[in-house]
């Protein structure tokens, strides 16, 4: 189905430097090509969805990069900065919230610096994090961090990967809808690449492991086939991991900064402060992200059983079907590793995540308890003012 829409007007180019919320300058958006939408993603499927919600006189793009109240939005063939309208920036819900990623209606407005954005269509895959609270007793928030993805390269250096942090990764790309990949950077600093992947291998049983270098450009073509078909891909890992160097080779040019880790730590510094979605030279796009010091998982209680198909498959045989596998009788899992045929490890990061996503789920059941009072106290409160006000009213009279 094709859809008649007004062509984009002149872009409003954002500045090599743009201004933060706070009015600080971020580092420079990277030097997007003006390719066509198709190019990175723009299917049939969206073109038919555009047509049956977007308000007439809006074109559809797609969101680049966000910054503060503004967002670089990719047109067809054009670019152009956008705000969201004051429906979308007064919802609450995860799906009004502005992702890297998305696809958008945006509205040009002439006498304004910015279009509007005012709708989000809907999202084929979406990788949130739960982002913490900033004060005691606050409700952590999510945070979504890519949208319509359909590879997350889940990232960690070669000579030193983090596997409990990749277990939750790869759990979270589960619930994302996406595919996670693992990709093991910095091969040439390490002689022991194929230990590692090992090691990886037991921790993220049926997921694809791939052993790169940026520095030397092993690996990175099966990497990049995973962008073929106009794809879309993102980066996720920590600061120094090696994202940017490996981007940057799919790119085929230094677009994005790279910065050096510490010996003593293998920590590095954010090379990268904001995500940003980037056109490939050959079609498809990729999304570099920010490291991450912590990823806390988000609405992934049935994609942590994904993520540890050997313990699931181990636990059908428990006595108890809602067997904790701790101390039950007829635990086949405690059996398991007893007979050392599953690591005390495994089930240790497998008891961690689960006991995280509880937490979670019982601070969200708490704070909808708490959120409802509220509105029940405030109703209370209308009601009562209301028949004051009608009692003074009528002693007046």
């Amino acid at each position: 189905m094709s859809v008649e829409r007004p062509k984009p007007a002149a872009s409003k180019s954002p500045e090599s430097n743009p201004q933060s919320s706070t009015g600080r300058p971020t580092d420079a958006v990277p030097d997007v090509s003006l390719a066509p939408l198709k190019t990175i993603g723009w299917s049939p499927a969206l073109e038919e969805s555009f047509a049956a919600t977007a308000p007439p006189g809006t074109v559809p793009g797609r969101v680049a990069r966000i910054d503060g109240p503004s967002a670089l939005v990719l047109l067809d063939g054009a670019s152009t900065r956008a705000e969201q309208s004051r429906a979308l920036e007064d919802a609450v819900d995860l799906e009004s919230q502005l992702g890297v990623g998305d696809w958008v209606a945006v509205e040009h407005r002439a006498r304004h610096e910015t279009d509007a954005i005012v709708l989000i269509l809907p999202r084929s895959s979406a990788l949130i994090r739960r982002r913490g609270a900033q004060r005691e007793g606050e409700l952590a928030e999510a945070q979504v961090l890519a949208a319509n993805v359909d590879t997350v390269f889940v990232v960690a250096p070669a000579p030193q990967p983090n596997l409990r942090r990749i277990e939750r990764e790869v759990a979270q790309t589960f619930a994302s809808g996406a595919q996670p990949v693992v990709v093991l950077t910095k091969s040439d600093l390490t002689e022991d690449a194929a230990v590692a992947a090992r090691a990886v291998a037991e921790v993220s049983p049926n997921v694809p492991i791939h052993v790169t270098s940026g520095l030397t450009g092993a690996g990175v073509e099966q990497i990049g086939a995973y962008a073929a078909g106009e794809r879309t891909v993102v980066f996720l890992g920590a600061s120094g991991a090696g994202k940017s160097t490996l981007a940057n080779r799919l790119l085929g040019t230094e677009v994005l900064s790279t910065g050096e880790v510490r010996a003593g730590d293998g920590k590095g510094r954010h090379t990268t402060t904001a995500r940003h979605l980037i056109p490939l030279p050959n079609g498809g796009a990729l999304i570099d992200t920010p490291g991450l010091r912590s990823f806390a998982l988000y609405d992934a209680t049935k994609e942590v059983g994904q993520t540890f198909p050997d313990i699931e498959s181990i636990a059908e045989g428990c006595r108890f079907r809602d067997c904790g596998h701790v101390a039950e009788p007829g635990c086949a899992v405690l059996a398991a590793v007893e007979a050392e045929t599953l690591g005390v490890s495994r089930l240790e990061a497998y008891r961690v995540l689960g006991r995280e996503l509880d937490y979670e789920l019982r601070k969200v059941d708490k704070q909808t308890e708490l959120a409802a009072k509220e509105e029940q106290r405030r109703f209370s409160r209308s009601i009562h003012k209301g028949a004051k006000k009608r009692r003074r009213l009528k002693e007046g009279g």
